[in-house]
């Protein structure tokens, strides 16, 4: 298989810059002998290994070919987005679905892109649980906040998925969404 020499190059120079943090992280993890700093020197080897792992993984995908490379960045973003929603914590903005016996639904409560088509389907399950919850609860603010209870998690979800779907529809020519002289010389380069 033949290398493009950019590709080489690129390559080469970020093995050398890897070779040089790991030569650099053993240095310091033979000298450094106070306690708080080798819990230092012991992280930044730990990301160095890490970051050598991410390039050998990158490259054995880039060497294998286009669809190893799509279905690598597709499990990262999976991985990373389950990752998130299992870290993120729920902010005051978003608790402003509603105030008292006045509720938001569809995408005044939740706007999101075009990318996955769902922003009317949301809006109609929207409809659906908040009729569930008046039914069950009669028209009291607890129900409304109940029903944004049940619709936070499922909406994030696709407006999270919405947005990567829209910025990976953009990876192969994203200076073409510029628009104006900005995207026009971004493009020239």
């Amino acid at each position: 298989m033949r290398v493009d020499p950019d590709v080489r190059l690129i390559l080469y120079g970020v093995g050398s810059a890897l070779s040089l943090a790991s030569l650099i992280g053993f240095i310091l993890q033979a000298r450094v002998r106070q306690m708080a700093a080798t819990g230092l020197v012991e992280n930044l080897n730990a990301r160095i290994k890490a970051w050598w792992g991410i390039v050998l993984v990158g490259s054995a995908a880039f060497f294998a070919g286009r669809t190893a490379v799509i279905a690598l960045f597709a499990t990262i973003s999976f991985l990373a987005l389950r990752e998130f929603l299992t870290v993120t914590e729920v902010k005051a903005r978003d608790a402003r679905w509603g105030r008292g016996r006045i509720t938001l639904l569809g995408a005044v409560a939740h706007p999101t892109t075009p990318h996955l088509g769902q922003g009317a389907c949301m809006a109609l399950e929207d409809a659906l649980v908040l009729t569930e919850c008046i039914v069950k609860r009669d028209m009291s603010p607890m129900a409304l906040r109940r029903y944004k209870c049940e619709r936070v998690l499922r909406t994030s979800l696709v407006t999270l998925q919405s947005r990567e779907i829209g910025w990976l529809s953009q990876w192969g020519r994203p200076m073409r969404s510029m628009s104006g002289l900005t995207g026009f010389s971004l493009e020239a380069l």
